[in-house]
């Protein structure tokens, strides 16, 4: 290197050098305080349209708000407009500030203002007119795009002729292409909103064509499938499976261009096609295929746009094509408890019915075949029920039998056995349970059917104990539960013998005769008040007692609660309270009776 380029060098360093020095003094002689909205006095409410135009690149777009409040592309083509570059413009015009520039940079040549790099022009409307005749005010505010700054930061910009700086996400957006700008999601749904998916036609692999038609509608908080079979989908399924659907986004914007080839695209015809409708009655349809090498592409109908994507959006555009049984659904019932009315258990014609009452307590009752009415309520044991109901929730299908006929296994006209449960304010939820059949890899399970539909289940054997349960297995223990401080006389009688208690203001038991405590009764006492039962006697092994002993306790009011406690033909030790019939918890309760009539 010879003198005159290391003297060169110097001299442009220390060029450069003097420039920092007046760019720093700059910045500190004009603080933050001195900048400026970049697009001052526009409000974003107002805003109406963007114009972008890039001059370096021979771009340009326009994007106008409807009154609904969406944007879409109107110029060079009709599009809706990506939501994102939306948010991003509206950021610009709201928080974008610029500063001064020395005079040394204000020339708008040297900032590369003239002619510019690009531009943003926004339209606000300030005035909406006064009618018809007279319309809507409109201003335009244009920045302009110049070189970048030094500091690389900031680039210049021009705006009512005053040449400034701002930030340089400004530059970024002018920069975009028009594929940039363009919504990239294909449905124009809400995705939360979903509540119809119906899918027609079919996919064409090299070895064979399945039909990917199908039917999904919500139905409150349930979906429903109608084709290819009738079957409740499943919520939680359907949930993810709607707004993912919903939101598929383009992979690439292959032509916008009216009469080209849709064939070479697998367009023409499509294979298949997608609608999606939403609660506010909003609707698209989507026609897909495939090209040769198995590259998915899609178009709306009537419009020339043509689209690649990903294999992603091709996988949730056909899915439950050869596994649909995976959409279908996976819990026997969905039903929160404190939202139950009843269930029903039936087993070759009987029902045993259990009902919630508005305290959350529940009773028991039984429909026996030939009979048309259920039989009087019975009080139920809370764990029994609770038990019942956790054994209900586990029993899930274990697997769809797609290949199974309902139609062979539960035929028309033939009494079917069934857990149902009846929500308050829905229809009732169970299905019906039929013979044993074979799962996959030959498992045995028994067929289960809901109401309205063709689609078999297969359940786990368990439920064959739960079609067992009876009227006995939810009748409270508790026979009676007698409020104590309340009862003013109790009577204990076997043939002639008896014995009469009361109960006065001293709130103890003395013999009806005599003014002393009753010592007798302490051991007796809890197990009288409340009297348990451990299981119902069934109706064909009832038969009269042996040795009957009557217990009788009156209330203040005379209110009589009557119970008998004898034996039965193998010595058993039952009980009889008005319709029930049960084995007593404490078998020496008779014996205990016994020995204090003889006492």
């Amino acid at each position: 290197m010879n003198r005159l380029t290391t003297l060169a060098l110097l001299l442009a360093v220390a060029a450069l050098g003097f420039f920092v020095y007046r760019q720093m003094r700059f910045e500190v002689e004009h603080p933050p305080e001195t900048t400026e909205p970049l697009f001052k006095g526009v409000d974003p409410a107002f805003v109406r349209a963007f114009r972008i135009e890039n001059l370096e690149r021979s771009n340009h777009v326009r994007l106008e708000r409807t009154a609904a409040g969406f944007w879409y592309i109107t110029d060079p083509i009709a599009y809706p407009a990506e939501p994102a570059v939306i948010e991003q413009l509206l950021k610009i015009v709201t928080n974008n500030l610029a500063g001064p520039v020395p005079s040394a940079l204000s020339d708008p040549k040297a900032a590369g203002l003239v002619p510019g790099r690009a531009f943003l022009e926004v339209e606000e409307v300030v005035d909406a007119g006064a009618g018809p005749d007279v319309g809507p005010t409109v201003r335009k505010t244009r920045v302009v795009l110049g070189d970048v700054d030094l500091d690389g930061q900031r680039v210049f910009v021009s705006r009512d002729g005053k040449v400034m700086r701002t930030a340089r996400n400004f530059e970024s957006i002018l920069q975009r292409d028009l594929p940039d700008l363009r919504s990239r999601r294909l449905f124009r749904v809400d995705p939360l909103g979903v509540v119809e998916i119906v899918r027609a036609g079919r996919v064409f692999l090299p070895d064979s064509s399945p039909s990917v038609a199908m039917e999904l509608r919500a139905e409150g908080a349930v979906w429903r499938m109608a084709q290819p079979r009738r079957a409740l989908a499943d919520a939680d399924v359907m949930n993810l499976y709607a707004p993912a659907l919903a939101t598929i986004v383009v992979e690439r914007f292959v032509t916008d261009q009216p009469g080209a080839d849709l064939a070479q695209y697998g367009l023409a015809p499509a294979w298949f096609s997608v609608m999606l409708r939403d609660r506010s009655g909003a609707e698209m349809t989507l026609e897909v295929g495939c090209d040769v090498a198995m590259t998915p592409y899609a178009r709306y109908p009537g419009e020339p746009y043509v689209f690649q994507l990903s294999s992603r959006a091709w996988n949730l555009l056909i899915e439950g094509t050869d596994n649909f049984g995976d959409l279908l659904e996976h819990e026997f019932y969905r039903v929160l408890r404190d939202h139950l009315q009843d269930v029903q258990i039936i087993k070759d014609g009987h029902i045993t019915r259990l009902t919630r009452g508005l305290d959350g307590s529940w009773t028991v009752s039984e429909r026996v075949v030939g009979e048309s009415e259920f039989r009087l309520e019975l009080p139920a044991e809370q764990s029994a029920v609770d038990d019942l109901l956790s054994k209900i929730e586990n029993t899930k299908p274990a697997a769809y039998l797609l290949d199974a006929s309902a139609a062979e296994l539960f035929p028309e006209g033939e009494p079917r056995d069934g857990i149902f449960v009846t929500p308050i304010r829905d229809r009732r939820q169970g299905g019906w349970i039929g013979p044993r059949v074979r799962g996959e890899g030959g498992t045995e399970l028994r067929a289960f059917l809901r109401e309205g539909e063709d689609v078999v289940a297969g359940l786990d054997l368990a439920v064959e104990g739960l079609l067992a349960s009876g009227v006995s297995d939810f009748l409270k223990r508790v026979v009676w539960e007698v409020r104590e401080v309340e009862m003013r006389r109790l009577v204990i009688r076997s043939g002639e013998k008896q014995r009469v208690y009361v109960r006065g203001d001293a709130f103890t038991w003395r013999p009806e005769d005599a003014d002393v405590p009753a010592r007798e009764l302490r051991t007796l006492l809890d197990g009288l008040i409340f009297l348990k039962a451990d299981g119902e006697v069934p109706q064909a092994s009832r038969a009269a007692s042996s040795e009957p002993v009557q217990i009788e306790f009156t209330d203040a009011s005379g209110h009589v609660l009557r119970a008998e406690v004898g034996l039965s033909a193998s010595g058993a030790v039952e009980l009889t309270h008005g319709v029930r019939w049960a084995r007593a918890l404490d078998q020496e309760l008779h014996t205990k009776l016994l020995a204090l009539l003889d006492s």
